[in-house]
């Protein structure tokens, strides 16, 4: 019954989305890189920060390892790096860019992924599939820049998460990585609410 509940509820979800969505683009035009302050930097972190926090009931909304990986991993390698390099101007510049293209990449894959699944239209389909693909292979290769740079340890950790299931992270990316065994399931529809439980065992019948 909660499985046909949420099923109902993710269509409800996605069909209210798809109207307010129509004729939308995938992506904001993306800051002009080459020019960004340190300033607008900040700026352009906290709003993709708020739309993590407040956004993650939409359809194309940045949750789950994607949102971990942000909160628990490359915010922190972020930091690191920089006051690790602050007095390495070019460099630091390098990780800034990155850094920028890394939050302004994270929703444009996840909002052409969403298109791809729902748009009736198969070119479109086509072409909102391959930037969801190109994005998601620059967020990679940021994502082991990063942990490249940080050491050993901070690879093995990506190498983990990457091996998860996508149930052994709750919604808000907030919460620890399930155990082995474990997953979250949603418990409530309204108000939304997870728990961590123990993986269903199915027994196979002869």
């Amino acid at each position: 019954m909660e499985y046909l509940l949420l099923l109902f509820a993710t269509i409800a979800i996605a069909a209210w989305w798809l109207m307010i969505r129509a004729g939308r683009k995938t992506a904001v035009a993306p800051i002009q890189q080459s020019s960004l302050s340190e300033q607008e930097l900040v700026r352009l972190q906290a709003d993709f920060e708020r739309r993590l926090a407040y956004d993650c009931d939409l359809p194309d909304s940045i949750h789950g390892r994607d949102a971990y990986m942000y909160w628990n991993l490359m915010r922190n390698w972020f930091d690191k790096l920089i006051a690790e390099n602050r007095y390495d101007d070019e460099y630091a510049k390098k990780i800034r860019l990155d850094w920028c293209e890394y939050v302004q990449l994270l929703p444009r894959e996840n909002t052409a992924r969403f298109l791809a699944l729902e748009t009736n239209d198969e070119a479109k389909a086509q072409t909102y599939a391959q930037e969801a693909e190109s994005a998601s292979r620059s967020i990679e290769l940021i994502q082991n820049a990063f942990a490249a740079a940080i050491g050993s340890e901070a690879l093995e950790v990506l190498r983990e998460i990457r091996s998860r299931d996508a149930d052994a992270f709750d919604r808000s990316g907030r919460r620890p990585v399930a155990p082995t065994g474990h997953h979250y399931f949603p418990v409530s529809i309204s108000p939304y609410i997870e728990e961590c439980q123990p993986k269903p065992i199915y027994k196979v019948v002869p």
